[in-house]
């Protein structure tokens, strides 16, 4: 039985959305696929409304990146920007709130960095100094890692 307003997606259509057990932002499901399988189950993948974006890595026009500040040894910012993010980590340094100069360590460009971050900061929230502030208590390869990990969410090729 077919569930109610879940379209019956093609293949091709269900490869441009993300799977619902990938999903980490709370987006409705759209639809679904269905496998038969060899017993007479069929294997049923839902997918949600939220759209691959194509080659995520690379061209864009935000970045989400990783930032040190020398006076907060163990902890990291991780956020998104439409500017580079040498300008950003010039930004934050200069709020009269901040005790040193922020440096870049790590940047991704991207198509969807409020997604990406979202996402980001879902995922590492357990080490979240702060649920009102983008410092987490991580290392510099653990938050690389969980970016690229996440970006790959966005690629049609990753299937």
């Amino acid at each position: 039985m077919n569930e109610p307003n879940l379209k019956n997606l093609t293949e091709e259509e269900s490869s441009f959305y993300i799977p619902a057990s990938e999903e980490k932002t709370g987006a409705p499901l759209l639809g679904y696929t269905r496998m038969p399988q060899e017993g007479g189950w069929d294997e049923v993948t839902y997918y949600t409304t939220r759209r691959r974006l194509g080659n995520f890595v690379g061209e864009g026009n935000y970045y989400v990146y990783v930032l040190s500040n020398e006076n907060m040894p163990g902890l990291l910012k991780i956020g998104y920007t439409k500017k580079h993010p040498e300008e950003r980590a010039k930004q934050v340094s200069r709020s009269t709130g901040v005790a040193g100069k922020y440096k870049v360590e790590f940047a991704l460009r991207c198509h969807d960095g409020i997604g990406l971050e979202f996402e980001v900061h879902k995922e590492l929230d357990y080490c979240r100094v702060d649920s009102q502030k983008e410092h987490f208590q991580i290392t510099l390869a653990e938050a690389k890692q969980k970016i690229e990990e996440i970006a790959t969410r966005y690629t049609r090729n990753n299937l």
